[in-house]
């Protein structure tokens, strides 16, 4: 295959989707499988809802009774949730019905409490109250029919669809396995966050963004690595990683530094190179290859908001793409004008907001590179500037990453 050197960012996320394996699946309890990925179809077991319910607290009647006249009924009973059907079967009879009892036998007509005076066993319909045949009922499969899917294959298992599965009584899924995926810093001043820092040392950052943003599909499970600047310890250690893992991710010394190890490294592990470098500003030097065993590495630069740009433009997607999500492209409408610093595809830090026909709005933030982690603290995500534009103009509308 012909190694690819500098190239587009369309080019790299095509490859990157190209070769992201297909993981495998396996069967949770529905209490573990908040936000994972679906991986069968959940059908109703029955029809929904169930038995014809009432949607209101009251009295259930005949409708024919109050279409010839009749206002006063006697209470034959209470029909509470959860119990089987009273049966009306004699004109001028009522049962007292709760909000999501089974409809009694007979009735067609529900009258909500505050339409009706209960004295003594006996309701009287209000003066001028208006009722129509079937209000206030959810007839029997009225919503959903026995066999019908509710919830398709690979999708996230939110909240709301729980409930759903809940509600088919799915005890066990079959979900997307976690993805096995190792995440490495390396570099002699990069120290740990709760140890002591030196004038000429930072701390390290880039590993806990990317553990904290691959952790929003809830797909993965996450191991930090830290190496120095050795490349007989970095040989060694990666070797054993690109075994035990379903997808490796690096952060750091992949570019014509004189202690950028990664790249050379990778290549003799046999990583094969799909491409290094991508048309882009920051993260140009972005590397990405696959192991024999077909694990994908992602390298990432170094600098933190080089490696946040190339986690939200490559890493997300790609994962994205393994799993079987397809999320929304988001587009914002610039709110004042832009100078761009380079002929690439630029992604310009920017702050959010919406305007009040509920479109996303963006404003730039100035930072002093891509090294400068404090001034995008602000930003909340990035605007994707086409090559060759040398400015924008308020009004301009781009592709949004974060």
């Amino acid at each position: 295959m012909q190694n690819f050197i500098f190239i587009s960012v369309d080019a790299a996320r095509e490859i990157i989707f190209k070769h992201m394996p297909v993981f495998g699946e396996e069967e949770v309890n529905l209490t573990q499988a908040t936000f994972r990925i679906l991986k069968e179809n959940i059908y109703a077991d029955r029809d929904l809802p169930p038995f014809n319910k009432s949607l209101m607290d009251g009295i259930a009647i005949k409708y024919e009774d109050f279409k010839t006249g009749i206002k006063q009924f006697e209470i034959i009973g209470t029909q509470a949730a959860g119990q089987d059907a009273l049966k009306i079967s004699a004109s001028k009879q009522c049962t007292e019905i709760m909000t999501g009892a089974v409809v009694s036998q007979g009735a067609d007509c529900i009258v909500p409490i505050e339409d009706v005076e209960i004295t003594e066993g006996v309701a009287v319909i209000k003066k001028d109250i208006a009722l129509n045949q079937n209000q206030y009922i959810r007839w029997q499969g009225q919503d959903q029919k026995r066999g019908q899917c509710l919830i398709s294959k690979n999708a996230v298992l939110t909240p709301e669809r729980l409930a759903i599965a809940a509600s088919v009584g799915k005890h066990r899924i079959k979900v997307h396995q976690l993805i096995r995926t190792a995440i490495i810093s390396n570099g002699d001043e990069l120290v740990d966050i709760d140890s002591p820092v030196k004038p000429f040392q930072i701390r390290k950052s880039n590993s806990y963004f990317l553990k904290a943003l691959l952790e929003r599909t809830n797909c993965v499970e996450i191991e930090l690595f830290h190496f120095p600047d050795n490349e007989e310890i970095l040989f060694k250690e990666i070797a054993e990683i690109l075994k035990n893992f379903d997808i490796v991710i690096l952060t750091g010394g992949v570019s014509m530094g004189k202690f950028d190890f990664i790249p050379r490294i990778l290549k003799k592990l046999s990583v094969k190179l799909l491409f290094h470098k991508v048309q882009q500003k920051p993260g140009k030097p972005f590397w990405f290859g696959i192991a024999d065993n077909k694990v994908p590495v992602f390298a990432l630069p170094g600098n933190p908001i080089a490696t946040q740009v190339c986690a939200y433009k490559y890493v997300l997607p790609g994962l994205d793409h393994a799993l079987g999500i397809k999320r929304d492209v988001e587009y914002a409408m610039l709110s004042n004008n832009a100078e761009i610093p380079t002929a690439l595809t630029y992604f310009m830090p920017i702050k959010i907001t919406s305007n009040d026909k509920a479109q996303l709005v963006a404003k730039t933030i100035l930072t002093g590179g891509s090294g400068d982690l404090g001034g995008v603290a602000a930003a909340q995500g990035f605007m994707q500037i086409p090559p060759g534009l040398k400015h924008v103009q308020k009004g301009f509308v781009g592709e949004v990453i974060r």
